[in-house]
């Protein structure tokens, strides 16, 4: 795109942080960013998750068959990262992805980079949810990670059921 074309473009359609509304190209600006709730130790060892000492199963996650064997997330899904989540993943603000992908790779430097993957999987969604979103945003995060980190996306994984929304559901309610 021409200069000259952006910024005419960014006189009518400025990018603003989602959250403040503060001009950022991100949209989602490092004010912002520097007050979600980051997730440092003590944790559970498995599940990621912030406890009063470190544990190599917390009691959430103790009695669970998980299909995993460490999880690990950048700050608690809450005010700001919840809110940004929520907004890239149903208002479809899909320019947000960079940011979010960033805020990934942070997290696998500091957790997994000394691992070896065959690859980034991600959620997939029904043909419906596809269609009403437009894009897979799990699909999104993976493929810019997969860039950064030099793991392919190969998107191994197949809906085989369709389930409901899990949005807003208390977490005993989304295992069953």
């Amino acid at each position: 795109m021409n200069k000259f074309l952006k910024a005419f473009l960014d006189i009518f359609f400025s990018p603003k942080c989602v959250i403040c509304s503060k001009l950022d190209e991100r949209f989602l600006c490092e004010n912002c960013i520097n007050t979600i709730s980051k997730i440092e130790n003590p944790i559970c060892q498995f599940c990621g998750k912030p406890t009063l000492r470190s544990v190599d199963r917390c009691i959430e996650c103790r009695d669970e068959k998980l299909y995993f064997t460490k999880a690990r997330s950048f700050g608690l899904y809450e005010t700001v990262l919840k809110d940004a989540i929520v907004e890239f993943k149903y208002n479809r603000i899909k320019s947000l992805t960079e940011v979010l992908t960033q805020l990934l790779y942070k997290v696998y430097q500091k957790n997994y980079e000394n691992n070896l993957f065959n690859s980034i999987e991600f959620v997939p969604l029904t043909r419906k949810d596809k269609n009403l979103r437009g894009f897979n945003q799990s699909e999104l995060l993976a493929k810019k990670l997969a860039k950064m980190t030099k793991i392919p996306a190969n998107g191994f994984l197949i809906k085989v059921r369709n389930t409901e929304s899990q949005m807003g559901l208390q977490l005993s309610q989304r295992r069953k």
